[in-house]
């Protein structure tokens, strides 16, 4: 089962190799988040989020950041290069609501 939260960013704290560190307000107060750029897009001050609050609910090793999981309810889409047959690719969590594709080591 996974538990989801919404919130709403209200600061950046700093941006690193596709990754972006928040601080993000939900009905249960402040709370830290990652986003991963390349599968949510670019996260900034004022955007409503729903976060993946898995790990930290079940006091797993997250380091107690939520992860988010679509920006502005999944309303803004992040139109990046597409994909065509030539370009080789994988599925990563595949049949999954939160499927992905890269690029194969071989390509």
């Amino acid at each position: 089962m996974i538990n989801y939260r919404k919130g709403k960013v209200v600061k950046i704290l700093r941006s690193y190799g596709g990754c972006t560190e928040i601080n993000v307000v939900t009905d249960t107060g402040e709370q830290r988040a990652i986003n991963y750029d390349l599968l949510t897009g670019k996260i900034q001050e004022g955007d409503d989020v729903l976060l993946n609050t898995t790990a930290v609910d079940l006091g797993l090793g997250s380091g107690g950041y939520h992860f988010v999981v679509c920006v502005n309810d999944g309303t803004r889409v992040q139109n990046r290069k597409k994909l065509h047959k030539s370009d080789g690719h994988i599925m990563k969590l595949r049949y999954t609501p939160m499927q992905f594709s890269v690029l194969s080591a071989e390509e």
